[in-house]
């Protein structure tokens, strides 16, 4: 995934606040995380909803999807930002063993 793309520092920072407040995913994401990386970086929630877009549709064009969902991404379509962020955390935290039993 290209990391000169706006949405690739939404991503981080959206992926960051999941693994910190998993919850904030759980609510409308314009009110909660969108709003969160607007502050963030001084930038509309619209813009970071098309940022992300963008880096969706960019994954899923470059093959990249199925390297974040850690198994063969079967959807005909790039993921929803929902998705892109929930299996990118997942990803994160799987990777660097996070939340689980040691």
């Amino acid at each position: 995934m290209p990391a000169h793309l706006r949405g690739f520092s939404c991503l981080c920072s959206a992926v960051s606040l999941t693994l910190v407040q998993p919850d904030a995913l759980s609510s409308d994401l314009n009110c909660s995380i969108y709003s969160r990386i607007a502050d963030l970086y001084g930038i509309s929630t619209r813009t970071v909803e098309r940022s992300l877009n963008q880096v969706a549709k960019v994954s899923f064009q470059n093959g990249v999807t199925s390297a974040i969902c850690g198994e063969t991404y079967s959807g005909s379509s790039a993921m929803s930002n929902y998705e892109l962020i929930c299996s990118s955390a997942d990803a994160f935290a799987t990777a660097y063993n996070l939340f689980t039993n040691k």
